[in-house]
């Protein structure tokens, strides 16, 4: 087993996504703050005393993070809508061109976004350029096709004494490069402006391109033929896929596993942290936005550690899940109800193990299905967290002005993620349950459980 493979690729594409997406949002309620003329002095006399500050000020403020909140839905979108489809369709082409190739065309497109949204920011050129770039990037798969090749190549090198590991290590590679990223891009903001942070990123995506190119190993030893530029070939083979004839509950287990992982990766980094933490009582700067993130990722990967080396001796996978979105649940419920700087960061605690169920639930799903639909299956997760994607930003960006603005309660887009992280509790109790009564459902892809004719294995 090779000791480095893609992990480098995930550390610095997440480190590069990690400074974009706060920086831009932040950028765009700068440009609009600029826009309604909402100066540094009224902001801060907002923050400071609002007894004494008109309504018309509080509206403004408002009214700036309602249009910011809808340009990020636009953003999303952008990127999000063609990465569907591209995830949908590289995944599974990889498995007949080998992942390597794929690999290059997704961290390609996220470079020449990065272009894009850098040349956008230094000559002041419109907002509706940057959508170019995330449409650019979404039409070579954006994070879902990124992360889901990852999984494939540690897949395609492991085998499944020693996938769990591998997977924990590959998500505490994203953890570490999201945790680098927001400790450095709020100071980076404060002391050099939005240009050089950037055009680093854009930088360090052209050296992934360069290592991806020279120094990564083709992982797929025996490609499969089919026509991989196909789109209904590919299509056919997902359908296949997910119609195969398996044990009895393998199929029901996998949706079920696919169903949870869309709402267990909603939205952990945030979409609507930089408005909610701008917003009066907490009134954040860029520095301090930078530091909630990193510590709420750093704790995130001690906790990925301790699930892994402690947790996984003492649980069955399918608990360690049940466990994380307990945790994501009181920590969004906190950030709902925080008033404070304290409170907030008090929130990060609970979200130590918060992170500890999408690889958990990668790797059950890896021990569910034969040698040569898991490339197949790496695609169906990587179009499952694309669509978490596409769906988390939008929903809790539109819940955020409701929350604001209708109801006063800035905080209602956290507490209704909360309620739907017990989606994924409820079917994994279900699939626990199953597992149990079930041994050979979660850890047996022998073709002799297949036939009915076999005799079952019993807990």
């Amino acid at each position: 087993m090779r000791a480095i493979t893609v992990e480098p690729v995930a550390f610095v594409y997440v480190f590069a996504l990690a400074m974009a997406s706060p920086l831009l949002q932040q950028y765009i309620y700068d440009e609009l703050s600029d826009y309604y003329s909402f100066t540094k002095r009224e902001e801060s006399k907002l923050c400071g005393n609002t007894s004494g500050v008109s309504d018309n000020i509080t509206s403004l403020e408002n009214r700036i993070q309602t249009e910011a909140s809808h340009w990020f839905i636009g953003l999303s979108l952008a990127s999000s809508l063609p990465s569907v489809f591209a995830t949908f369709m590289y995944g599974s082409m990889s498995d007949a061109t080998g992942r390597k190739p794929v690999l290059l065309v997704a961290v390609c497109g996220a470079f020449l976004r990065f272009v894009v949204v850098s040349l956008t920011v230094t000559f002041g050129w419109p907002f509706y350029v940057i959508f170019l770039g995330s449409f650019i990037e979404g039409l070579t798969g954006s994070f879902g096709a990124i992360t889901g090749l990852c999984l494939a190549y540690i897949v395609d090198i492991t085998n499944d004494s020693e996938r769990s590991l591998r997977l924990g290590v590959l998500e505490l590679s994203i953890l570490l490069g999201a945790m680098a990223s927001f400790l450095t891009s709020g100071i980076w903001l404060k002391n050099l402006g939005y240009i050089p942070p950037l055009w680093a990123s854009a930088i360090l995506l052209f050296l992934v391109c360069f290592y991806v190119t020279f120094f990564l190993q083709e992982s797929l030893k025996e490609k499969q033929s089919f026509n991989k530029f196909s789109c209904l070939t590919n299509a056919k083979r997902i359908k296949d896929f997910i119609l195969a004839k398996r044990g009895r509950y393998i199929n029901v287990c996998l949706v079920l596993l696919f169903i949870s992982f869309l709402f267990a990766v909603f939205d952990y980094f945030g979409s609507i942290t930089v408005l909610f933490t701008k917003h009066y009582p907490l009134c954040w700067g860029p520095e301090m936005i930078g530091y909630y993130m990193a510590t709420k990722v750093a704790l995130a990967g001690i906790g990925m550690i301790f699930a892994f080396k402690v947790l996984t001796k003492c649980f069955a996978e399918t608990l360690i899940v049940i466990i994380g979105c307990v945790c994501y649940i009181l920590s969004n419920v906190i950030v709902g109800l925080a008033k404070t700087t304290a409170t907030m960061f008090v929130s990060c605690i609970p979200a130590l193990l918060a992170v500890a169920a999408p690889p958990c639930i990668r790797s059950i799903a890896s021990k569910m299905v034969e040698k040569h639909d898991e490339g197949a299956l790496c695609s169906v997760i990587a179009v499952t967290e694309t669509i978490a994607q596409l769906l988390s930003p939008v929903t809790l960006n539109l819940l955020y002005p409701v929350g604001l603005n209708k109801l006063h309660l800035p905080g209602l887009a956290f507490f209704v993620q909360a309620g739907i992280l017990m989606i994924p509790i409820m079917l994994f109790s279900v699939i626990h349950y199953l597992i149990q009564k079930n041994t050979f459902v979660a850890y047996a892809k022998m073709p002799e459980f297949i036939g009915e004719n076999k005799v079952e294995v019993s807990a």
